[in-house]
This record gives structure tokens, C-alpha cells and sequence, in this order.
């Protein structure tokens, strides 16, 4: 959770963090850590009840999804399968309000292990 913090202190928007910083094992413990991002206007992205209403964005994804690979055409899955990655282990979140940008409320969430391994099921 801290390094989704600190990132979101940043108020970097929707823009991931590099992969050589996901790749840090001597930071996270892990070889290479994933992450899911998410922004709204509303009130409802905000520190209470932001989080839930991420989460439950990327967990509807599995409505596009079927197992054990396949996304439906033109659909995103990968917040989902991140979501539900079997070898994910910890879960860490920051939230960041950030005025000055567009969407003002901001959440990312650091999975360990990363999931969306290429030709992997979840």
C-alpha cells in the first residue's frame, strides 16, 4: 500500500507507473508487481467509498470475460484478471484527490505477484 500512495501523491492521473519500478524485487518482494488505476469526478470516487466502487468496476470486466483465456472482442478484461490472478498473494491501494486534474479522484491498486501473464489462466 505504500508505493500506491506515494504514487498517487504524485497525482500522476491515469498513467501507470513504469514497469522498472512494478519490476523492483528489493521494494515489493516480488519479481514483478501489477496494477490497476482508476479515477471518477464524483463523490463517490472519493476515500470512502472510492475503493469499493474501483474495485467493483474491474471485477464487472468478467462479464466480457470467459475462462480460461478469452476476452470478448473489443472488451477489457485485464483489471479483472488481475483482480482474481490465483497467484496474487497481497493487494495494496492508494487514493489521491488531485484538483488539478481531470477526473480529481484517483486509486491504484499494486497486486504481488502481477497477474495477465501471456498464455496463463488467472
Amino acid at each position: 500500500a505504500d508505493f500506491a500512495q506515494e504514487y498517487m501523491d504524485g497525482c500522476p492521473g491515469m498513467v501507470h507507473s513504469s514497469n522498472a519500478v512494478r519490476s523492483n524485487p528489493s521494494r515489493f518482494n516480488f519479481s514483478v508487481v501489477g496494477e490497476n488505476l482508476a479515477a471518477g469526478t464524483s463523490g463517490a470516487y472519493g476515500v470512502t467509498t472510492g475503493g469499493q466502487i474501483s474495485t467493483a468496476a474491474w471485477v464487472n470486466e468478467k462479464h466480457d470475460w470467459t475462462y480460461p483465456r478469452t476476452c470478448a472482442s473489443g472488451a477489457v478484461c485485464g483489471h479483472y484478471t488481475q483482480v482474481i490472478w490465483a497467484a496474487t498473494t497481497k493487494v495494496g491501494c492508494g487514493y489521491r484527490n488531485c484538483p488539478s486534474q481531470p477526473f480529481r479522484n484517483y486509486w491504484s491498486c499494486i497486486y504481488g505477484i502481477a497477474g495477465n501473464w501471456g498464455g496463463q489462466a488467472p
